[in-house]
């Protein structure tokens, strides 16, 4: 059976930055994955790598073969992770992990507690909520943003490196080119939201195990929406090893509860980044689907015009028109509308929240007119009504008013079903005739 093989790494430290890599070799093809850390050791166990390769190894069928040592738990623990994978997303299989597992490796107690950190909402709400106990923030290139983005990175960075210590955290900058390589070999890893971001976070707080025992990956979606996703509560602590704690944090709040949290730091206010388009000499584009969504909940908390990234108002005309992209963000703007309606001083903003959550849910309907309604209108009943269900006026009429037009699709085939009934009663009856008459 083809196989991909990871060699086995090479380390190296300075007064400055660490170093590890190593070489992947897929289907003929070297991939070297590369990782630097900003200050102090990085781990020395295949730990890291082991992360790395898996996703691509079941994506292609291929059996991981590690030289270097990886820990006993994590290799016990990948069988259960391939499981969830494999039911998760489509096109995974089943591989066997070929390594050296080696004993606790008996790190010191004294480590710290990592959190990564973006600058967004889901990052500033787990620091909040860990504040005594985090005692350094992870701050990640290559992943949100690119490597070649160097003018953003350096703007992002300096942020983040401001914030750490206005909190008296340490601060941690980890440059990889990982999340490049796997998208490389598909598309669905890579970004956020793909299969395997959340390996990509477990990889690096593994490489960080010599100077953290535990680090925190902020959540994206609260417990009512927990789908299959890159980043999960399940999968999530699943890649800690016995010297490195991985917990997935913030699942108990929406979207919008936690940033009424965040809206109690001013220094969050000053600092907070959550645009993912790398605008020039800004954080936030203020006009991408999630700078609106994130005005929208500073808004419904009161706190946008205290938020200095945000420089414009919000505007409402442009969030009636977001294109809601999934059900997670669905059920955001969703929390974010029952918070405004409670409150009950904002209409203008709850309209527009509620265009582009109808919107959603319209589209949604039209899709499932569109796929799953397709063997009824096919079937006897609904087949004379299968020109009209290709038809988009139909489909505008069945995403206003569904209720409306089953009744009408039922009424109109018990018609057709009448005229059958009567039309060949009537036909018989004139033969009748005809043969009485001769």
């Amino acid at each position: 059976m083809a196989y991909i093989l990871i060699d086995r790494q090479t380390y190296s430290i300075d007064d400055t930055l660490s170093r590890t890599s190593s070489n992947m070799r897929i289907s003929g093809q070297d991939v070297q994955l590369r990782y630097k850390v900003s200050r102090g050791p990085i781990s020395q166990t295949a730990d890291t790598f082991l992360t790395s390769g898996l996703f691509p190894a079941m994506k292609l069928g291929h059996d991981l073969r590690i030289e270097g040592t990886v820990s006993p738990k994590l290799l016990h623990t990948t069988d259960t992770i391939q499981d969830i994978i494999k039911s998760w997303f489509p096109g995974y299989t089943s591989v066997s992990i070929n390594a050296e597992s080696a004993n606790h490796y008996g790190l010191a107690d004294q480590r710290g507690v990592g959190a990564f950190f973006s600058g967004g909402i889901d990052s500033y709400y787990t620091l909040l909520k860990h504040q005594n106990e985090i005692t350094t923030l992870i701050f990640m290139h290559g992943f949100d943003i690119q490597l070649d983005k160097y003018d953003f990175r350096s703007r992002a960075s300096k942020s983040a490196k401001e914030v750490a210590a206005e909190f008296g955290k340490a601060f941690l900058e980890v440059e990889t080119n990982l999340p490049e390589c796997l998208e490389r070999i598909s598309s669905r890893f890579i970004p956020a939201g793909g299969d395997g971001f959340g390996a990509v976070l477990a990889s690096i707080a593994l490489s960080l195990s010599p100077q953290l025992k535990k680090v925190y990956i902020p959540s994206s979606a609260p417990y009512n929406v927990l789908e299959t996703w890159g980043s999960h509560i399940l999968l999530d602590p699943l890649w800690s090893t016995e010297d490195m704690e991985i917990v997935h944090d913030g699942c108990e709040a929406t979207r919008v509860k936690k940033t009424a949290l965040v809206a109690q730091s001013e220094t969050a206010l000053k600092n907070l980044r959550v645009c993912f388009f790398k605008p020039e000499e800004v954080i936030n584009c203020e006009k991408c689907e999630k700078c609106l969504r994130s005005k929208a909940n500073l808004r419904a908390v009161g706190a946008l015009d205290r938020c200095t990234t945000f420089k414009q108002p919000l505007d409402l005309e442009a969030l009636a028109n977001v294109k809601i992209s999934h059900d997670i963000n669905y059920r955001c703007y969703q929390a974010t509308l029952q918070t405004v309606k409670m409150n009950g001083s904002d209409p203008d903003l709850a309209d527009a929240l509620n265009k582009c959550i109808n919107w959603y849910k319209y589209s949604k309907l039209s899709e499932k007119v569109n796929n799953e309604m397709v063997p009824f209108m096919e079937s006897s009943i609904g087949n004379n009504l299968l020109k009209m269900r290709r038809n988009t006026f139909f489909r505008y009429l069945w995403q206003a008013n569904p209720g409306w037009m089953s009744r009408e699709v039922l009424k109109e085939s018990l018609k057709l079903a009448d005229r059958k009934m009567f039309g060949g009663l009537i036909h018989r009856m004139r033969n009748v005739r005809r043969w009485l008459v001769k």
